[in-house]
């Protein structure tokens, strides 16, 4: 009798303790949220180097830049190559002309490409700089099913 007293008075205390940490709240009422914006929030310009790709065309164009450029005041253009897993490589060439940034407590996430002019064999198109890392992630799949990759960081 008295060991299921103690067990009682036992699980008693933890059913307790288990409510009292699942209720803690932030006491200032304010949520940790992310906030959305769209406008012209593209990535820096210049170059981004993925060094997975590694390798060069037989004219010496090197395929692990991707260059950023702006076309004009409301465009921004991107291109160069992406890698499969097969070891091969497609050219991209996308002209973006808005980008929705992700803030979080106050600092910048990552931007993301929403208006993408597409070449026409391109879909699930994926552009994103993450600003902690200064990295630039594009993924596309081709109509006949290979997925594509560049993840390249910001040049100096």
């Amino acid at each position: 009798m008295k060991l299921l007293k103690k067990i009682t008075i036992l699980l008693c205390f933890l059913s307790l303790i288990a409510f009292v940490s699942c209720s803690a709240e932030d006491k200032s009422g304010v949520k940790e949220k992310d906030n959305t914006e769209e406008g012209n929030f593209y990535p820096p310009f210049g170059d981004y180097k993925d060094r997975k790709i590694g390798y060069s065309t037989s004219s010496g164009e090197d395929l692990t830049i991707t260059k950023v450029s702006k076309v004009s005041e409301n465009t921004t253009k991107i291109k160069g190559y992406a890698a499969n897993s097969d070891g091969g490589a497609r050219r991209f060439d996308f002209d973006i002309s808005k980008w929705k940034k992700t803030i979080k407590d106050g600092k910048d996430i990552k931007s993301e490409a929403v208006n993408i002019v597409v070449e026409p064999d391109l879909t699930d198109i994926s552009i994103v700089y993450y600003y902690d890392s200064s990295t630039l992630e594009i993924t596309f799949k081709i109509n006949y099913g290979n997925d594509y990759l560049f993840k390249g960081t910001k040049q100096p």
